[in-house]
């Protein structure tokens, strides 16, 4: 089974049953225009459809767990547990946003960062200042598990045969057919 491998503000762990308690038995495919942490794709697992997040590094984090699960995990076991490491870290996540086409190796890179700065930097959050760049201080954890490498190769699983997408929730209009399930 599948976890969030991030944390994500506004997270739906604890409300798991009460929301898919109100999903039908059966439907083709799945669809989550929102999907932050994805606790409830992870939860489901669905075969096939899409997920959706305006944030482009996020959707790029979601497609290199799909499709580089190991590079991830390898690239991640590259980072140290520092306060200079963390802020330096946190310097090239934010220079790497500049990068017009980064090359498979930056994508992977970049998903690293954010997995590190999110299982290392102060509760998990994702927040960015009015230049786009990431802000958020280190927190204060004693052995964090950034790598987080049976949740990265579990989820890669779980993501197989979706299509991530960076988009405005309006395009599940065009994504989703009849038959299909849409959580908003």
């Amino acid at each position: 089974m599948a976890e969030p491998i991030l944390k994500w503000a506004g997270g739906k762990r604890q409300l798991l049953a009460e929301i898919t308690a109100r999903f039908p038995v059966a439907y083709d495919a799945y669809h989550e225009p929102f999907v932050g942490g994805g606790a409830v794709f992870f939860d489901l697992e669905p075969d096939g459809g899409t997920v959706n997040d305006v944030n482009p590094r996020l959707a790029r984090f979601y497609r290199v767990v799909r499709d580089h699960p190991g590079a991830l995990v390898e690239a991640g076991r590259e980072h140290e547990h520092a306060e200079e490491y963390y802020y330096d870290a946190r310097d090239e996540f934010n220079r790497l946003r500049l990068v017009d086409d980064p090359s498979r190796d930056q994508r992977v890179r970049e998903a690293s960062l954010l997995l590190y700065l999110n299982r290392t930097g102060f509760n998990g959050l994702y927040r960015e200042n009015a230049d786009g760049e990431f802000n958020v201080p280190r927190g204060r954890y004693a052995d964090p598990d950034w790598v987080q490498a049976d949740r990265v190769r579990a989820a890669s699983a779980a993501l197989d045969g979706t299509r991530v997408v960076c988009d405005d929730f309006a395009y599940v209009d065009d994504a989703a057919t009849a038959g299909d399930l849409v959580y908003f």
